[in-house]
């Protein structure tokens, strides 16, 4: 027990120094490091953000195309709130808009 302190007390101040600075040296290149990770990550989020918007675009598109054909398959429509070709009409309509939107966003990705 001598023995450890004597070379504590002899030798501890220099290796806590050493020690520090070899903590020091590792740790000078972590900040550039952090910053293309966070360029990175948000690069992700971009794309994500944008996969999530055609996502949704293309299911509305599926939704209305389905929705165009069962009224169209469909003649038991009553004649009192639309004629279904008026609804084929307006649902033809909306995917055409939500089409062009779509192939935007896919052009500009």
């Amino acid at each position: 027990m001598e023995q450890i302190n004597k070379f504590v007390t002899k030798y501890g101040v220099i290796i806590l120094i050493a020690l520090s600075l070899l903590n020091f040296f590792n740790s000078c290149g972590t900040k550039g490091s952090i910053k293309q990770t966070n360029k990175r990550i948000d690069n992700v989020v971009k794309r994500d953000s944008l996969n999530v918007e055609i996502q949704s675009i293309e299911r509305e598109i599926v939704i209305l195309k389905t929705a165009r054909e069962v009224v169209y398959t469909n003649n038991a429509i009553v004649r009192t709130t639309a004629r279904p070709d008026d609804v084929m009409n307006e649902y033809s309509t909306k995917i055409d808009e939500l089409q062009k939107k779509l192939d935007k966003l896919k052009n500009g990705k």
